[in-house]
């Protein structure tokens, strides 16, 4: 998975600890590390959205303006 702005790609960092040898949660937690000029995209980029990128799979949906909205506010009281 990442996390598109605009062309930039950002990978999804799983959270470790959700599965074991016998099982994995159906609840999977993802971050990304955003670096400061992926932030300043973020604030500004039109296009934003989520990216699946696997042989078996392969998905993008943009992301609402409401979400993307949101994001911004959180991101600018980080």
């Amino acid at each position: 998975m990442s996390l598109t702005i605009g062309a930039r790609s950002v990978p999804a960092r799983f959270e470790s600890g959700w599965k074991d040898e016998n099982r994995i949660s159906a609840v999977q937690f993802i971050k990304f590390a955003l670096e400061s000029d992926d932030l300043i995209a973020f604030q500004t980029e039109s296009r934003i959205g989520i990216s699946i990128d696997h042989p078996a799979y392969r998905h993008a949906a943009a992301l609402t303006q409401e979400t993307v909205a949101a994001l911004r506010a959180d991101l600018a009281g980080a």
